[in-house]
């Protein structure tokens, strides 16, 4: 029997239980990014009363399922527990399959409505990463599993859209697509520094976690040839990562010049950095649900050269298709930051007009409406 849900009419708000990963303050990623601002959003709703919880410190108004770094049985002991959580609400969102199966079959026992914000195919980025294929199986096993316990699957493209449905066996009815969104940042501060720039040249940005299938040793490998062209450009890597080692190590062996490593930069020198930046890029090989990156980027009036992977497609649609590249060719990337450097990107204006698009009021208005119209996928 499906749950009556509330909200509508005056009537009491929504209750939600909201389940993620980790907070985005205590672990840095793009789905602890995506959960963290989307709890803050539906908390500033009347039509919704949330309640997030995630591992690691909570922040105002959240709750911490424990600290991060507990072993797997006490995370998965911890995600246990909210059975009583689970009762007391009326819709049961979950964001990460590890820590969301268990309050996705309380929500299916007890007649609650169960969301699923598929954030990308785990078991596809455990490929990716060299994990061994037979481990890569029972995670797509699983996930497959946690998929089949939704009355409705949120993702943020198309594209990924297509995987949940192609890959895992969802449902098309039960599928529905709900863009991201940025946050608008708070008004720049003049005075900070942004570490490894000179005043005189032209910087290219690359904000990513520094893993393989981000395709930053696809950027070093083009590098060369921007040079070639624009002798005063200057690329600044921000972020940390595995690959870290090994794309230092490609880069030394290559002798490739006027490239920063600049580590981890907390928000005040991250938003400097992007606001001096005159092109930033994200050159996914693989696996992009959406980009935040690129919405982050744009919101600054910084352009972006992508690759045409994932959903990256549809975050930069309507803007310069010049700037749009197949993954893994490195002299196509090239022309590409070339182009964007010499005058070919949108104005800045531009870039943040279609960033604006992109807000989490719209996220929020779509979830409402979500739920308040009766799923294909809900138990009658």
């Amino acid at each position: 029997m499906t749950t009556v849900l509330r909200g509508n009419n005056g009537m009491a708000p929504i209750r939600i239980l909201a389940i993620g990963s980790e907070w985005f303050a205590v672990r840095p990623g793009g789905l602890n990014r995506y959960f963290s601002e989307f709890f803050d959003a539906l908390t500033q709703s009347p039509h919704i009363d949330v309640k997030g919880v995630s591992f690691g410190r909570a922040p105002e108004g959240g709750t911490s399922l424990g600290a991060l770094g507990l072993p797997l049985w006490r995370r998965l002991l911890a995600s246990a527990s909210l059975f009583q959580e689970v009762r007391r609400t009326d819709v049961v969102n979950t964001h990460f399959a590890l820590y969301g199966l268990l309050p996705a079959i309380y929500g299916r026992l007890l007649g609650k409505r169960v969301i699923i914000n598929f954030q990308g195919p785990w078991a596809d980025e455990s490929r990716v990463a060299g994990v061994a294929s037979w481990k890569v199986q029972m995670i797509k096993a699983f996930e497959r599993f946690y998929l089949s316990m939704a009355d409705d699957v949120i993702v943020l493209s198309r594209a990924f859209g297509e995987i949940a449905i192609n890959s895992y066996g969802t449902p098309r009815h039960k599928v529905k697509v709900i863009p991201g969104a940025v946050v608008a940042p708070h008004p720049s501060v003049d005075d900070v520094a942004v570490p490894g720039v000179m005043a005189n040249e032209l910087v290219v940005i690359c904000v990513r976690r520094l893993e393989r299938r981000m395709g930053i040793d696809i950027l070093l490998n083009a590098w060369p040839e921007v040079l070639r062209h624009v002798p005063n450009a200057r690329l600044l890597i921000v972020g940390g990562g595995t690959a870290e080692g090994a794309l230092k190590s490609q880069l030394a062996e290559s002798a490739t010049k006027r490239v920063v490593f600049a580590g981890r930069l907390d928000d005040a020198v991250l938003d400097a950095a992007y606001r001096r930046a005159d092109l930033s890029v994200v050159p996914t090989r693989a696996l992009e649900g959406f980009g935040l990156v690129v919405l982050e980027s744009l919101v600054r009036g910084t352009p972006c050269v992508t690759t045409c992977v994932g959903g990256l497609p549809e975050v930069v649609e309507g803007l310069e298709p010049r700037l749009e590249v197949p993954p893994e060719d490195p002299r196509a990337l090239a022309d590409a930051v070339v182009e964007g450097l010499r005058g070919g990107a949108p104005s800045s204006e531009a870039c943040v007009a279609h960033a604006r698009r992109f807000s989490w009021e719209r996220v929020v208005a779509e979830v409402v409406d979500l739920i308040r119209q009766p799923s294909p996928g809900v138990r009658t």
